[in-house]
């Protein structure tokens, strides 16, 4: 399976740290394309100095997913920058890839993030961004010499809004006035997959906001189409998002969990949906991987006391017989 790890400076000055990948466990790690500096359990660690304000990077990696997976399971994979401590806006330090396991693998489909809840991808009202990533490959027969997808966005976007975040190469973006937007890659020179497997992939990554003033119940829905060349185009499955009222503050990672306040200063509650009388060990990590504090959690929620904890960005992992969970929490 392919993951590309895309990181940029979005600050004023040269940045030297680490990018840490906390990758799901039943992925293990094949390749990439810059071998990772460190590697500790399910966290690879590459360090990188005096990145230019501006400049981005991309390292490709290879995984294999476990035999023992099941269909319908959520793969969790976590990406951080640090250090983050001094950072004025640390809260952008770290992106979260959560997609469902399904049947034969598509190579061309779209993901979202939040994937939120249920079948309609329940997430609170609010104005927070929503990301999408479009991926395909050449599976055909010959070089793709041009690529072009076609994406429909739901007309309650503020197109205004829209940010390309990464690509596999590069690309041009149009708004078109029928509610579509078209990411060209020109002379992308696409290897089909006999050719080369880990080169005939590619993605583009984006993010919009909801308009403001939406109500409960809005659905937004998005499909892209891809065209190879002259080729018909391959349509994608259709992503689904809902807002919903919600007592609790939910983190963008997994929506069937509530966590508040996050930040969080002395204390937050960490509170599940469906934990269906299971007995669960909760770990709470660093951005290293490194364990800082677990608990055992019996019923449906557990508080997390900051205690000895210094501000940053943690990651908690939740594990079960049939249950496995992910997300971060803030310290401030």
């Amino acid at each position: 399976m392919p993951y590309w790890l895309t990181y940029k400076n979005v600050g004023t000055k040269n940045l030297t740290g680490s990018l840490v990948y906390t990758k799901d466990s039943r992925l293990t790690y094949q390749t990439a394309s810059q071998a990772p500096n460190s590697q500790a359990g399910n966290t690879l660690t590459w360090n990188f100095a005096n990145i230019k304000p501006n400049e981005s990077f991309t390292i490709y990696a290879e995984m294999l997913l476990s035999a023992s997976a099941n269909l319908g399971d959520s793969l969790t994979n976590i990406l951080a920058i640090l250090p983050s401590i001094g950072d004025q806006t640390p809260i952008d330090n770290q992106d979260t890839l959560k997609s469902n396991i399904v049947g034969s693998f598509d190579p061309n489909d779209k993901l979202v993030s939040p994937i939120g809840a249920g079948i309609n991808g329940n997430i609170p009202i609010g104005n927070q961004p929503l990301e999408y990533t479009v991926r395909f490959q050449n599976t055909g027969t010959d070089t793709a010499f041009n690529v072009i997808v076609q994406d429909s966005l739901d007309l309650d976007f503020d197109w205004s809004s829209l940010k390309i975040m990464a690509s596999s190469h590069e690309v041009t973006a149009a708004i078109r006035s029928n509610n579509k937007i078209k990411f060209t890659f020109d002379n992308i020179l696409l290897p089909h997959k006999a050719a080369s497997e880990p080169k005939s992939h590619g993605f583009v990554k984006y993010s919009i906001q909801p308009k403001v003033g939406l109500v409960a119940g809005t659905k937004f829905h998005n499909t892209a189409n891809i065209y190879f060349d002259f080729n018909a185009p391959i349509v994608t499955n259709t992503t689904i998002n809902t807002f919903f009222v919600s007592t609790g503050v939910y983190d963008n990672i997994n929506q069937s969990y509530r966590l508040f306040p996050n930040p969080m200063h002395q204390k937050a509650v960490l509170q599940f949906d469906n934990l269906h009388g299971e007995t669960f060990v909760l770990k709470l990590m660093d951005a290293t991987g490194k364990v800082v504090k677990t608990y055992t959690v019996e019923g449906n929620q557990a508080t997390i006391e900051r205690q000895d904890l210094s501000p940053g960005i943690y990651i908690f992992s939740l594990e079960g017989q049939k249950t496995q969970s992910a997300g971060k929490l803030v310290v401030e």
